[in-house]
Parts: structure tokens; sequence; C-alpha cells
């Protein structure tokens, strides 16, 4: 492994060992329900946006409306990279290939994005 490559293994060590104490306390102190100034810093912004989105934020989500929630949102995060590949290849390209890279078509952009999950989810 080259020098650098080490050199920035261990780098990225020491930071994360210097993250560790803080962000435990951050951690122990939301479980605990502890005032925070992050927490309180955000709470004006955070109120907005409920205010905006229409959302109580003392009610509970029901199970039905949480999985409802997560399948919307991934099925737009699937559309969203699905329109970004494709729209990527003709801004890029031109439409046509380039320097040795092959074009992605429909079929490629959503098999990766519909028949790769669906194939580990399912197991084969």
């Amino acid at each position: 492994m080259a020098t650098g490559s080490m050199a920035f293994i261990a780098i990225f060590l020491v930071l994360l060992l210097l993250c560790v104490r803080p962000l435990g306390l951050y951690i122990a102190n939301v479980m605990e329900a502890r005032p925070i100034w992050p927490l309180r810093v955000g709470a004006r912004l955070e109120a907005v946006i409920y205010r905006l989105c229409g959302v109580d934020p003392k009610a509970q989500m029901s199970w039905q409306k949480y999985a409802l929630a997560l399948l919307v949102f991934n099925l737009l995060g699937g559309l969203t990279v699905y329109a970004l590949q494709r729209l990527q290849v003709e801004r890029h390209h031109g439409g046509r290939h380039r320097r040795g890279r092959q074009q992605c078509d429909g079929d490629q952009s959503i098999g990766f994005h519909v028949e790769a999950p669906a194939g580990l989810w399912i197991g084969s």
C-alpha cells in the first residue's frame, strides 16, 4: 500500500478517535433528555418546517403511515437517481460513447435500481 494511502487511513482513524468522546456525550445527553445547545438552536427551524409541512410533532405515527412514507420516499429517491443517470449521459456525452465509456441505457438504469435490490432481497 502506498505511503499516501497509509497516511490517509492513519489521519482518518485519529480523527475518528477524536470524535468518540464528544459524540458519545451528545448521544448520552439526547437519550437522557437533557437540554443540549444544538437541539435548542435547531428547535425554531424545526418548528417552522413542521408548520409548513403540517406535521404535529406530538402525534404518533402508526406503522401503516410509516411504511407508506418509507415506500414513497424510496420510490421518489429511486426515480430521482434514475432520472439523473439518464440525463447525465445526454448532458455529458451528447448520447455518444466517449473515451471507452459505455452509454447507460434505460434497461441498465432501471435494472440497477430495481432488479439488483430485489435480487438481494429474494436471495438469488
